[in-house]
């Protein structure tokens, strides 16, 4: 009996749980890149005409690099918290608008040890760590001329961000959007809060509700370019453009709970000698999320680099989402 209950709840619907299929809404927060125009996961927009959406998301992302080539050195330790708030409104049934605004926090942290632990326990690579004195702040790059550096604490607004999601796909099992977005230039580049200029992008978003007719599970994958206005971040050299993507899959556990692990990864978005500023980042993320009634659900996530020194070393976040 124990046996057919836990395969009903892999396999049969369970229709409570709003959103199935929606991503985990991370963030790569290296703080030399905030002003690249990447943005949180985002997933297919299903809103009704005249129905909005708002979405508080928290991060908290510790980063220990350590890199150098030719005259090129980098040192990024610390750590980056972050808020945002995403607002969503359904314009029509197909064509919804966001707008998304944040605020965000270098500092040198005290996760250090609790991190050391955590890669200790799961033998996971500690990166540069060892390398680095414990909960310091110290955010420096240099191409042999001209010297980035930043040791105290500093905080300011994100850039803001504009786009419209037109939902071409509308089907019972699978759905999909297609996203532009427009990050305008309203954050501060000295305080690692944003850019000089604006940066655009467009992607493919779908979600699907069933694998294989389980409906307790779901999935999700995007895929996008990412146009870059600045020609430098902190002093390195940006590329013209990037591209981004994620995949996850979700398992609905009861009618108020699911699972999910998920993939993120965008390309280099740096022009350096720097081996970790010139390859593509790689991210995992697993979140638990709670259905408290249709209107609000919330969700508490982690993150590991599967590219060490290229996206957050770890990360702790949590989101809520109000639907009206």
């Amino acid at each position: 009996m124990p046996q057919i209950l836990l395969i009903g709840s892999l396999l049969l619907p369970l229709t409570v749980f709003a959103g199935s299929a929606s991503p985990i809404p991370t963030d790569n927060t290296l703080p030399v890149m905030r002003g690249a125009g990447v943005s949180l996961t985002r997933g297919v927009n299903r809103l009704s005409e005249g129905k909005a959406r708002i979405q508080i998301t928290g991060l908290l992302q510790s980063h220990a690099n350590v890199a150098e080539s030719g005259d090129e050195s980098l040192t990024i330790d610390g750590e980056m918290h972050a808020m945002s708030i995403i607002l969503d409104y359904g314009w029509s049934s197909r064509l919804t608008l966001e707008a998304t605004a944040g605020v965000n926090r270098v500092t040198a942290g005290g996760l250090d040890q609790l991190i050391d632990d955590w890669h200790e326990a799961f033998s996971l690579p500690d990166g540069d760590r060892a390398r680095l004195p414990p909960d310091r702040l110290r955010i420096a790059y240099t191409d042999g001329t001209d010297e980035q550096l930043i040791e105290r604490s500093k905080s300011g607004f994100t850039d803001l961000q504009l786009g419209l999601a037109y939902r071409w796909l509308s089907r019972r099992s699978v759905n999909s959007t297609v996203r532009a977005s427009v990050n305008l230039p309203t954050g501060d580049p000295d305080r690692l809060s944003g850019s000089d200029d604006a940066d655009l992008s467009i992607g493919v978003y779908t979600e699907g509700n069933s694998i294989y007719g389980a409906q307790a599970w779901g999935w999700h994958g995007s895929l996008g370019l990412l146009l870059i206005g600045d020609d430098t971040l902190f002093g390195i050299e940006t590329k013209s453009s990037a591209i981004f993507g994620s995949a996850g899959l979700h398992w609905q556990a009861g009618p108020r709970w699911r699972w999910s692990a998920q993939l993120d990864m965008h390309s280099a978005l740096f022009d350096s000698g720097i081996e970790e500023l010139n390859r593509s980042a790689w991210q995992l993320a697993l979140a638990g999320e709670y259905q408290w009634n249709k209107r609000m659900h919330t969700r508490l996530f982690f993150t590991e680099d599967l590219s060490v020194n290229r996206s957050a070393d770890f990360g702790l976040g949590a989101s809520i989402v109000l639907n009206y």
